[in-house]
């Protein structure tokens, strides 16, 4: 059990959210959270995790070092840590993340989780050592180089299968939450490809266009599934509401219309 109070916590965390706005939801001692924002869209952490977990179990981190590249605030480097990863070095561009990140650990009494600020073209990433699996959550839109950075990644000799993600925009003004890219879905696979990661799979739901890409230079049994396309009847209805909607309200406004 922590030895902090439950009003040390909930003052540090409300102190921390005044310097930046929490973006993870992570459940902390006496039933608190970082911050009570609802987790119902594809963007927010929770509902990214319920996506990939099962993979992850399949993939099995146990004994293995784990890379989390633009960790943020450490929900999922927390998350790999209890899957028995001997250590997780979790690495975010964003000083203030990592600090809140830091926090987070130490009132958890998470001790195998290495918090790093550095992004993956710095030097000190090329001495980090051997990793067997990186987790890439909402990244390779928010960095000018994507190609580079997978590059990078491939120098990390990974033994087993890296996980893409690929998101929409954030809507805090963080300088380090900007869109750089929305690849498709095909481009990451021609990009991952071209560097050797010829097993891929790819778990889709296409209306939020958010598609998870798990890619690796070596063969494993995850790859033994199929491709997934994740479409419901309601999402598709949703998608083309909301097309109508906006098209009635750029002739009202007399725009240009651009259907999707």
């Amino acid at each position: 059990m922590t030895g902090y109070s439950e009003q040390e916590i909930k003052q540090r965390v409300n102190e921390l959210g005044r310097e930046q706005t929490w973006h993870h939801k992570i459940e902390l001692p006496y039933g608190m959270v970082t911050t009570n924002k609802e987790q119902v869209t594809q963007g927010k952490n929770t509902i990214k995790w319920s996506r990939v977990k099962e993979y992850i179990d399949i993939i099995n981190l146990k004994g293995k070092r784990v890379l989390d590249v633009g960790c943020g605030e450490g929900f999922f480097s927390l998350k790999l840590a209890t899957m028995g990863a001997m250590e997780v070095v979790a690495v975010d561009a964003d000083e203030l993340r990592i600090k809140k990140a830091k926090y987070v650990a130490e009132i958890l009494e998470t001790s195998n989780i290495d918090y790093k600020v550095a992004n993956i073209f710095d030097i000190q990433m090329k001495n980090s050592g051997h990793f067997d699996f990186a987790l890439c959550m909402g990244f390779l839109h928010r960095i000018p180089y994507p190609y580079e950075a997978i590059q990078k990644l491939r120098e990390g000799n990974f033994d087993s299968p890296i996980m893409k993600y690929c998101g929409g925009k954030s809507k805090d003004s963080n300088q380090y939450s900007g869109l750089y890219w929305l690849p498709s879905t095909q481009c990451v696979l021609d990009i991952l490809k071209d560097l050797g990661f010829r097993h891929n799979l790819v778990i889709d739901n296409s209306p939020w266009r958010r598609a998870i890409i798990i890619s690796s230079r070596f063969d494993n049994p995850i790859f033994k599934k199929r491709n997934i396309i994740k479409i419901s009847k309601l999402s598709l209805s949703q998608k083309v509401t909301k097309a109508y909607l906006t098209s009635i309200c750029k002739i009202l406004k007399n725009k240009s219309i651009k259907w999707f």
